[in-house]
């Protein structure tokens, strides 16, 4: 398996080629490639997913054990913002089958309030997630974080700590330490 790194210069290199027509006598349009994630849940080792693989808006988002579906692939997107000192940019993250993004339902405030995916909206601050730069808990796929709301303060977490396929991905407060709360990204694929 390619590393990311080894990827995205690949396509680096080969858009490049395609600019200035290495190769090719005539001019070439770049293409936008787009990496697609798994988003694994420490505590269960299951993959972030859009329930029954629906391409419905308000759908919850699960996890379940990976089976390479479309619908447990993201491609999660930093957006432009002012992190705090340890933090990240603001990441959405985008759903490969449906297109649609991770979000809060209704915009809730609340502890327990499902993560489902609504059309994408970067002004939206409940489609925006705060992660910190450095891995809380190291791997070799890099490690896992805290993914947390921007419009409530509130950390993804699976529903009760629960390691059963299809348990409820919600907002809750953060409590630390290796929980149902830490999530990694782990290459799925690319596409162009």
């Amino acid at each position: 398996m390619l590393s990311r790194t080894t990827l995205l210069t690949a396509t680096v290199l080969a858009s490049a080629a395609a600019l200035v027509g290495v190769g090719s006598t005539t001019a070439q349009a770049a293409t936008e490639v787009h990496i697609y994630q798994y988003v694994q849940a420490h505590h269960s080792g299951k993959d972030l997913a859009v329930l029954n693989a629906s391409t419905a808006p308000g759908q919850p988002i699960v996890q379940f054990t990976r089976n390479t579906g479309p619908n447990q692939q993201w491609e999660i997107t930093s957006l432009p913002s002012s992190p705090a000192p340890g933090m990240a940019p603001d990441r959405q993250i985008k759903n490969r089958l449906s297109g649609l993004c991770l979000d809060v339902a209704n915009n809730s405030l609340a502890a327990g309030a499902a993560v489902v995916q609504n059309p994408c909206n970067v002004n939206d601050p409940a489609q925006r997630w705060i992660v910190p730069k450095l891995a809380e808990i190291f791997s070799p796929d890099g490690g896992f974080r805290h993914y947390v709301n921007k419009n409530s303060g509130l950390a993804m977490d699976v529903a009760g700590g629960s390691t059963a396929n299809n348990a409820t991905v919600i907002q809750y407060p953060s409590h630390g330490g290796i929980t149902n709360q830490l999530f990694q990204q782990v290459f799925a694929g690319a596409s162009s």
